[in-house]
């Protein structure tokens, strides 16, 4: 059996952090260099959104980026979409102009500024309405006119000779793909890389489908009526609390809104999705970004890798790298494009406008200082991370 070949690890910080605070790339390229990494991920929130920056505009921005690469010496990994452009539906939309129309006016100029700086492209805008998701049919077609849309975007991407073309994991039934599997479907459908984010596991736990045990406990308590999908299925709930409360068997109500659930599977996700080393042991060597931000598990919040989070955290490096591993000693899937030779992983942290701005530099710092214990030197395989991981002091919350 052939030995498995393992990814080069580099580490980089997303320019999300400076979003609405610098607007020049040359004071964030200074921070970023003093923060000890020679790479960045280009937030489109940094004022590079070809939707929201007019064109004249864009090259003078594009022109200063370069002049401050060069000045910090500092290389782009990726240009990626942010905020501005995540919750909308986008690819979801069904107006088949409204999903060609970000392919020509969005992806294509950003694919040429990325490939000009030999940076890869990830992008995220792609929802699919609530109207839709109540309809077993209507929502297969939409998420097959995602798919497709996505494989044309990553097309255009690749033409423009960049390095990767990748779309984000989300977490809610709307913004696909939000769970292990349905990600891996989404990877054979269109044939191109996901980014993986350590606070897009968190979401998922909310969406886990009640047993009928609990459903027949919460008749009795006053609490909101657990997720069962549909609104049908949670209108069929109350009425079951309602005659519950009456003194009224309600099992049959009971039946219907699992009969209900059974119909929409697609609306619920396993305990597992909400794990983000069960994400990485799948879907880790599928990820040439991996963006990292401290979280308990719980909630997406952009936590810094400081002492105060690091100790109440679920990211640990050495679990994380470990579980990396586990996707690339897996069986190669024929069903699945190659898997990454190059794996950035990514600080991704964004701060409140009312965050003091000393306070910003000095989280992103100390965020990069704590992961640069365990990646010390860009461009070593994850193998070789892991050795150096397990010869260091095993308190990570430092």
């Amino acid at each position: 059996m052939r030995e498995p070949q393992f990814p080069r690890i580099h580490l980089a910080v997303d320019t999300c952090f400076a979003a609405g605070r610098w607007s020049d790339p040359r004071i964030w390229a200074e921070i970023v260099a003093e923060s000890g990494v020679k790479a960045v991920a280009v937030s489109a929130d940094c004022d590079f959104d070809p939707l929201y920056t007019e064109p004249g505009w864009y090259a003078v921005r594009l022109n200063r980026l370069k002049d401050a690469l060069n000045e910090y010496g500092l290389k782009v990994s990726a240009f990626t979409s942010g905020e501005g452009t995540r919750f909308m539906m986008g690819f979801g939309s069904p107006a088949a102009a409204q999903r060609q129309y970000l392919i020509e006016r969005w992806l294509t100029p950003f694919a040429e500024t990325a490939s000009a700086l030999g940076a890869g492209v990830g992008w995220y805008f792609q929802a699919i309405p609530d109207e839709i998701l109540e309809d077993p049919e209507q929502y297969r077609e939409a998420r097959k006119l995602v798919g497709e849309s996505v494989h044309r975007a990553a097309r255009a991407v690749w033409s423009f000779s960049c390095p990767f073309a990748a779309v984000g994991q989300m977490y809610s039934p709307g913004q696909i793909p939000w769970t292990i599997g349905d990600t891996e479907d989404f990877i054979r459908q269109t044939g191109i890389w996901t980014i993986l984010d350590t606070g897009c596991q968190t979401g998922q736990h909310n969406f886990v489908r009640p047993p009928r045990e609990e459903l027949r406990r919460g008749l009795t308590e006053d609490d909101p009526i657990p997720y069962v999908g549909t609104r049908n299925a949670a209108e069929l709930y109350r009425r079951a609390k309602r005659e519950y409360a009456a003194g009224r068997l309600s099992e049959l109500l009971l039946d219907a809104a699992e009969e209900d659930m059974d119909r929409h599977p697609y609306l619920f996700a396993a305990p597992e999705d909400g794990d983000l080393y069960r994400w990485l042991g799948r879907l880790g060597c599928f990820s040439p970004i991996i963006h990292l931000q401290q979280t308990d598990g719980r909630a997406n919040t952009w936590q810094p890798f400081t002492r105060k989070y690091n100790r109440l955290g679920v990211v640990r490096p050495e679990k994380f790298l470990v579980n990396l591993k586990k996707a690339y000693d897996a069986p190669e899937n024929p069903g699945f494009p190659p898997r990454c030779r190059d794996i950035w992983m990514t600080v991704r942290l964004r701060f409140p406008a009312s965050k003091i701005t000393y306070e910003v530099k000095e989280e992103l710092s100390a965020s990069v200082r704590w992961w640069r214990k365990f990646i010390p030197e860009d461009g070593l395989t994850l193998d070789a991370l892991l050795t150096h991981c397990r010869s260091r002091d095993r308190d990570f919350s430092r």
